[in-house]
């Protein structure tokens, strides 16, 4: 009986995040994630070998998620409080069927590697990557 029942809650926690997982990506806004419009650096920080950069743009907050890089060439550091163009492509793998590697409320972690772990934040979408940053140096999109 006892089995039946950790079954049971197991089936149901992975049905309730495939649920979420879903529902929450039907509730995209594409002009959110539209390349024409700013968002406004509010937050850097800085874990292990990532870089988190967390912007907001029409009373949303959003987290990229950008790795570290050796960048002291041609490309200007992003600053506090500074708006900059980003086109924002999700994080996670769409194509991955396992509803527990996303963030829902049973798992709201995953790692990026050994030692980096990064959890979902309440208020905050994401986690996102982006072109226009290669560590905390901005790529303007017409200089692809």
């Amino acid at each position: 009986m006892i089995r039946y029942l950790h079954i049971m809650i197991i089936i149901l926690t992975v049905n309730s995040c495939a649920v979420h997982k879903v529902n929450k990506n039907n509730k995209k806004n594409r002009s959110d994630y539209s390349i024409s419009s700013k968002f406004l650096i509010t937050k850097i920080d800085s874990t292990n070998s990532y870089y988190l950069v967390y912007c907001s743009k029409n009373k949303k907050s959003y987290k990229i998620i950008s790795k570290k890089v050796d960048n002291r060439n041609a490309l200007n550091k992003i600053e506090l409080g500074k708006k900059y163009f980003f086109e924002l492509n999700d994080f996670l793998q769409k194509t991955n069927n396992n509803p527990l590697t996303g963030f829902c409320s049973a798992v709201p972690c995953f790692f990026l590697d050994d030692e980096t772990e990064i959890c979902h934040e309440d208020g905050v979408l994401g986690p996102y990557k982006t072109q226009n940053l290669k560590g905390i140096f901005y790529k303007h999109p017409r200089s692809r």
